[in-house]
């Protein structure tokens, strides 16, 4: 179950498409409960997906949020889970827990994103009461599950100052039947960068509290002729705009929008000669992954999960909320030969083995515990 579901959303989309094959590969029994704007039942390879009528919210991608847990409970009870898995924190997890245990249902909340950090872009009188309210939502929301995943070692630090809540960290994977290196493609590459030019790339939803407006600046910092693709969407589009004007760079910028093909966004990555990512604290960060998976050179802050649980050579980490430390971090990059991923430690058979582990784990003690009942 998740609230953060829609057709131009990010990591949690991915994450649950790539968890749908993976069961479908393995033969095993998964269905997802998400928000949308009718009653209906898609489906993703072989798992049905309960879409629950939701308000529509201000964001660009199309997120609902549901106002009420009963309809999210009536189609649990349709579906008879084994084990619930709850994916934030403004899914009614309490709730929906109380609905779980009454049945002997283990609950596994995962935890993808701190969500107070929705507030960083609020004007400065509105962004601290707010960031102490979604603190207060995620808290305790870990109260009631059975286990809670986090993507990262320091999410999990975090997280454990404040519960006692089990808490299992499960780095996130990528498709490498999509991401993976690929023969460089002159006449693709030449629709962003002239052969004598640079190729930048970032990817990500271009929303304020992610701080894409830094990549502009960046690109002003760099020596040289360098050009960058943006692929995403969002709210902060225009002050990018604006900021790419100001500084002179407007030239140099590609606004690519929202790639839907997952296959042209590898396509890019692999062409390109290096992924820029600038959001310090994130929880994770999957499209770095993907672009070191398709042999690209990779900087980013030293703070953003993924560098902290993926050791790769293409990965070069740089201080925090640094505009001056992402340029020399590119200029450095630059330099280094492109890196040559072992495709093998970043699929997400690896991830999804270890939480189904968690899952048969949970639901043989709920089994025993009934039985013992």
């Amino acid at each position: 179950m998740t609230q953060w579901y829609a057709p131009k959303s990010g990591g949690i989309r991915t994450y649950l498409h790539a968890k749908a094959a993976y069961a479908q590969a393995q033969g095993l029994r998964h269905a997802m409960v998400v928000p949308g704007t009718t009653a209906k039942v898609d489906r993703v390879a072989r798992t049905p997906i309960v879409v629950v009528p939701g308000l529509p919210t201000a964001q660009e991608t199309g997120y609902r949020l549901i106002p009420h847990p009963r309809p999210i409970m009536q189609a649990l009870d349709r579906l008879q889970p084994t084990v619930l898995v709850v994916h934030d924190a403004t899914a009614f997890p309490r709730r929906l827990c109380r609905w779980a245990h009454t049945r002997g249902i283990p609950v596994v909340l995962i935890v993808h994103s701190e969500i107070e950090s929705g507030a960083a872009g609020m004007p400065t009188p509105l962004r601290l009461p707010t960031q102490h309210v979604l603190r207060i939502l995620q808290s305790r929301g870990l109260d009631g599950p059975d286990a809670v995943i986090a993507t990262s070692q320091a999410v999990a630090t975090r997280l454990r100052e404040r519960s006692d809540a089990h808490i299992y960290v499960s780095p996130l994977g990528v498709d490498t039947e999509v991401f993976h290196p690929r023969a460089p493609e002159a006449d693709y590459r030449r629709q962003f960068a002239e052969p004598n030019e640079t190729l930048l790339v970032h990817a990500g939803r271009l929303s304020s509290e992610k701080r894409p407006t830094l990549l502009i600046d960046v690109l002003a910092g760099l020596q040289g002729d360098c050009v960058l693709a943006i692929a995403g969407a969002g709210s902060a589009e225009p002050e990018m705009r604006r900021r790419a004007a100001e500084l002179g760079v407007t030239k140099r910028v590609r606004f690519l929008g929202h790639l839907e093909s997952r296959s042209d966004l590898a396509r890019l990555y692999a062409n390109a000669d290096c992924f820029v990512h600038v959001n310090a604290g994130e929880t994770f960060g999957l499209a770095p992954l993907e672009a070191a998976a398709c042999g690209c050179r990779v900087v980013l802050p030293a703070d953003c999960g993924v560098a902290e649980v993926v050791s790769l050579d293409g990965f070069h980490t740089v201080e925090p909320n640094s505009v001056s430390a992402l340029v020399s971090g590119v200029s450095h990059a630059l330099t280094q030969p492109a890196p040559v991923p072992e495709l093998d430690q970043l699929s997400w058979s690896r991830t999804f083995d270890r939480e189904w582990a968690l899952y048969g784990l949970l639901a043989g003690r709920a089994a025993e515990g009934m039985h013992a009942a």
